[in-house]
């Protein structure tokens, strides 16, 4: 990216597609006179519109209907509910590892750039290595031969000594895609990758701890209502979440979320994603 290659490539470039979307410009060639299909590396569940109307792209890649019925009130000609790209060929496997428990927490954008100390101190430190750290969790996992992959969001790198792992809680260093094909149950705060495993049906839930000030410090807005639309239990207490878990509740079937996936993935052709993209792209 940004190499004397890749921008001489853009000069040359019809349409450029990427699941950034950045601000580009090149000896006069910008987005103002070329055209961008923005395909997304995730699904919006928070209100971005100020992010999203500064930018500009000529085809923006939504996946399913709450975010198809946010993204036509900002772009409605631009808006396309084919589903990201990846989505196409993710499946669950059986094989090793499939039995795994899966907590991918996302980021505080309050706490990137503090210090250890301040690190450590924190409710989101807490709340996590609470999790990590359980007794009940741990001896759960001894007995039934899983084990609790951690999936850390990418800019807690630089933490990831902080966190107390153990012989059946173990840091995954596998991409999303293969950390969520193997789990057999999934579980989150407020990240979006968890859409993922819910397209195809791995059973998920949500760990809001902190509901109450997250969006305070996030630099986007609440959009979607996780207790009335989430694809799976919400969570606020450790001890709630703890038993859910412990107790396998999460193998039961359960009709209503059910219901709520296939209306969050409303318009979704599984086999066909990509090729509505091109379909798309070639016309523009």
């Amino acid at each position: 990216m940004f190499s004397r290659e890749f921008y001489n490539l853009f000069m040359l470039s019809d349409l450029v597609v990427s699941s950034q979307l950045y601000d580009l410009e090149y000896m006069g060639k910008t987005l103002v006179n070329s055209r961008y299909v923005y395909l997304q590396h995730g699904i919006q569940l928070n209100d971005m519109s100020d992010w999203v109307i500064s930018k500009l792209f000529d085809l923006f890649v939504v996946t399913g209907e709450p975010e198809k019925q946010y993204m036509q009130k900002l772009a409605p000609r631009e808006t396309l509910n084919s589903g990201i790209p990846r989505l196409q060929t993710l499946q669950r496997s059986n094989g090793e590892g499939s039995g795994d428990l899966l907590f991918m927490p996302t980021w505080r954008f309050g706490l990137h750039t503090v210090d250890e100390s301040t690190f450590l101190k924190s409710s989101y430190f807490r709340a996590i290595d609470s999790v990590l750290t359980d007794r009940q969790l741990l001896e759960y996992l001894s007995k039934s031969g899983r084990r609790l992959q951690v999936k850390l969001h990418p800019n807690l790198k630089k933490r990831l000594k902080c966190f107390s792992f153990s012989e059946h809680v173990i840091h995954s260093d596998s991409s999303y895609r293969d950390a969520i094909s193997h789990s057999a149950f999934a579980f989150t705060d407020y990240s979006s990758v968890l859409a993922d495993a819910a397209f195809i049906d791995v059973p998920v839930a949500y760990y809001q701890w902190d509901a109450e000030t997250f969006f305070r410090d996030q630099p986007y807005e609440n959009r979607l209502d996780y207790v009335a639309e989430g694809m799976g239990p919400v969570f606020h207490e450790h001890e709630s979440l703890i038993t859910y878990i412990t107790s396998e509740r999460f193998l039961a079937d359960d009709a209503m979320y059910a219901a709520r996936r296939e209306w969050f993935f409303e318009g979704i052709e599984r086999e066909s994603i990509c090729e509505r993209i091109v379909e798309r792209m070639l016309a523009l």
